[in-house]
C-alpha cells in the first residue's frame, strides 16, 4: 500500500502544482530577502566629440558608480520578506494537507479493493451451494419426493447467488478503477 501512496504523489497533478507553488514561493522569499544587500550600479560612455575647441581632445569618456544601501525605507524590505516567509509556510502546509488527504483516499480506496476482492469468495461459495441446492431439489422433484415450490425456490436462489457473484465480480473491478484514479495511474 505504501508504493500505492507514493506512486499517487507522484504522479497526481494537484500534488504537481502544489509543489510547484512551494518553490516558487521559496524562491521569491528569498529574493525579498535578498534586497537588504547592497546594490551597486555602474554606467560608463565614451566618445567623440564633432565640435569642440581645438586646445581640447576630441575624445571623451565617463563613468559613474552609484551605490544603494538599503538602511532607511520604513521597514518596506522587513515587512516584503516577513509576507513571503508567510506565504512559503502556507504552501508548505497546503502541500502537506494535499499529500495527506491523497494517502487517506489511497488507503480508504484499496481498503474498499481488499474488501471487494474478499467478497469475490463469499459469493462464489454462495453460488457453489445454491448450484447444490438447485441439483438437489431437482433430484427430489424427479423421484417425486419433493413439489414444484421446492424446485422454483431453488431456482430463485440459484438465480439470487448468480446475480450477488456478478454484483461482486462488478463492485471489484470498480473498486480497482477507483484505486487507479486515486493514485493517477495513466489509461
Amino acid at each position: 500500500m505504501n508504493s500505492l501512496i507514493m506512486e499517487a504523489l507522484r504522479q497526481r497533478p494537484e500534488i504537481l502544482a502544489l509543489q510547484d507553488q512551494e518553490t516558487s514561493a521559496e524562491k521569491f522569499g528569498h529574493a525579498e530577502h535578498d534586497l537588504w544587500r547592497p546594490t551597486v550600479s555602474a554606467l560608463g560612455t565614451v566618445g567623440v566629440a564633432p565640435v569642440r575647441n581645438d586646445a581640447l581632445p576630441n575624445w571623451y569618456g565617463a563613468v559613474g558608480v552609484n551605490i544603494n544601501i538599503p538602511v532607511f525605507n520604513g521597514f518596506l524590505y522587513n515587512a516584503r520578506a516577513k509576507t513571503a516567509d508567510l506565504q512559503t509556510q502556507a504552501a508548505k502546509q497546503r502541500l502537506l494537507n494535499e499529500r495527506n488527504n491523497i494517502a487517506r483516499d489511497v488507503r480508504t480506496a484499496w481498503q474498499q479493493s481488499q474488501q471487494a476482492f474478499e467478497r469475490l469468495g463469499v459469493t462464489q461459495q454462495l453460488r457453489e451451494q445454491a448450484n447444490l441446492g438447485l441439483n438437489l431439489a431437482q433430484a427430489r422433484y424427479n423421484l417425486g419426493l419433493g413439489s414444484i415450490v421446492e424446485l422454483g425456490q431453488a431456482e430463485l436462489q440459484k438465480t439470487e447467488a448468480d446475480i450477488a457473484d456478478t454484483d461482486a465480480q462488478y463492485q471489484y473491478r470498480l473498486t480497482r478503477l477507483v484505486v487507479a484514479y486515486t493514485i493517477g495511474a495513466p489509461k
